[in-house]
């Protein structure tokens, strides 16, 4: 096996974590801060209700599965098969590499920014807070499309 097996082996464990873990989080974690906003996200962000994933298990898992999609990407470009295992290998990394770069564009100053939620006008964090949970949804869609190409692009051979 070569290293575009073990890359992309390492894509599908990776995505599979990661969806995985947004999904717990979508499911389990932000109904915490949610419910009530804005009460709800000013109690969450007060001792002892503090979740910190963000910075105990995402710091370390978002920039190491970007890098991972990002190296992905560039081999499945640079790969000499042309077929649909080919396409799948970088439609998934692309999607990945993608869903990564707008986390830390958008989402992460998002969460960022609600720590300071008891300064913010109420409306506008209200509303704030509802266009990321729905993005959030999306973004999570795409963790899991993004997976599931990857393991098209396995199964289909786009390495040998």
């Amino acid at each position: 096996m070569d290293l575009s097996h073990w890359l992309l082996f390492a894509l599908i464990m990776g995505l599979g974590l990661v969806t995985g873990a947004v999904i717990f989080e979508a499911r389990v974690v932000v109904p915490l801060w949610f419910e009530d906003v804005p009460e709800s996200i000013v109690d969450f962000h007060n001792p002892p209700m503090r979740v910190n994933s963000g910075g105990r298990f995402w710091i370390a898992v978002t920039p190491l599965v970007g890098i991972i999609a990002g190296t992905n990407a560039y081999f499945a470009y640079n790969s000499l098969s042309v077929n649909d295992a080919r396409e799948w290998w970088l439609f998934s990394s692309a999607l990945a590499s993608g869903t990564i770069v707008i986390t830390f564009l958008y989402f992460i100053p998002i969460l960022i920014s609600l720590s300071t939620a008891a300064q913010m006008h109420q409306r506008k964090l209200v509303r704030r807070v509802k266009i990321w949970r729905a993005l959030n949804w999306l973004r999570s869609l795409s963790f899991i499309v993004a997976w599931l190409a990857a393991v098209q692009a396995l199964y289909l051979g786009a390495v040998k």
